[in-house]
């Protein structure tokens, strides 16, 4: 079974950083049990694809949507977060990647213009021209994902949906004949894992991170479905 790293080798760098990144490119497993790297993208509001998990971040003991703020304000805001790494731009991932490894690129459901977001993605992802099993767009959002499948830009890519348990599976029943992958998390796919089958579509399982709980899903009934696992801990989980 393979496995993916999740926010890069977070479990031991400032997750989404490209130090992050770089710690999975340069783990010994990479290119043999690390088969690809999971990230987050939003829009700023200077129209800049930003690598950031949580769709808000405090400043001054306030919730601010990561979507009203610039890419400078958010490197400044995040750094306490970061361990004083810089919030990087999805151009940065993709120069550094060179198409070496899959990326499983998730798109939060953030505070922002969807529209301005996917023509900006198109034209960031057109630089770099990805091979359609490359790039895998997913997000937990129907509606982000709706548009995604209906741009033109972003066509020829792999589409997942990702899904907490198996009621949130439900609503992406409009557009399952166009995904690729079905992306549940391990504690929905254990309570539920005939659902999951039944959507007849390779896993991705987020965020498994010890050796019980991957135990536990490779002795599924289903674990042939199981392309991959995203995981933070890649020392535990590749031995």
């Amino acid at each position: 079974m393979k496995i993916v790293a999740h926010r890069g080798f977070s479990g031991k760098y400032p997750e989404n950083t490209l130090k992050a990144f770089e710690g999975a490119f340069n783990h010994p497993e990479f290119g043999k049990k690390i088969i690809g790297l999971e990230t987050d993208i939003q829009l700023s509001s200077d129209n800049q694809i930003v690598i950031y998990h949580d769709i808000e971040i405090e400043i001054s003991g306030k919730k601010v949507p990561v979507g009203s703020l610039s890419h400078r304000e958010l490197v400044e805001a995040a750094k306490p977060k970061l361990r004083g790494e810089n919030v990087c731009l999805l151009e940065d991932l993709l120069k550094l990647s060179q198409h070496r490894t899959e990326l499983l690129i998730e798109i939060k459901a953030g505070k922002f213009d969807y529209d301005i977001f996917i023509d900006k993605l198109s034209q960031v992802l057109e630089r770099y021209s990805p091979v359609r099993d490359e790039i895998i767009l997913h997000s937990f959002s129907s509606e982000i994902m709706e548009k995604i499948l209906s741009a033109e830009g972003l066509r020829g890519l792999k589409y997942g949906v990702l899904c907490s348990s198996a009621e949130g599976l439900e609503k992406f029943d409009g557009i399952m004949d166009r995904i690729d992958y079905v992306h549940p998390s391990w504690k929905g796919l254990l309570e539920n894992p005939d659902v999951f089958a039944a959507a007849n579509r390779p896993f991705h399982v987020w965020t498994v991170n010890s050796k019980d709980i991957f135990e536990k899903i490779t002795q599924l009934p289903c674990s042939n479905m199981i392309r991959g696992i995203m995981t933070d801990e890649l020392d535990v989980i590749s031995r």
